[in-house]
């Protein structure tokens, strides 16, 4: 099994943010609340980008209808 290790990283920090944005939030991060969720996914892709760090490539945004 191959281990791409930049990707790992990205994984753990994407993974950091969402745990620490949902603590500032002071919300759970395991909530199936869609707008909660959104506030989440927010606030983790604000210190993402501030820190230029991308999506890991498994990750992917799509819309539900």
């Amino acid at each position: 099994m191959f281990i791409d290790r930049e990707e790992a990283k990205r994984e753990e920090a994407w993974s950091r943010a969402w745990r620490d944005a949902a603590r500032a939030l002071g919300v759970d991060v395991d909530t199936g609340d869609r707008n909660v969720l959104d506030l989440i996914w927010e606030e983790a892709e604000k210190d993402m980008n501030a820190q230029r760090i991308p999506l890991p490539k498994f990750a992917s945004v799509s819309e539900t209808a």
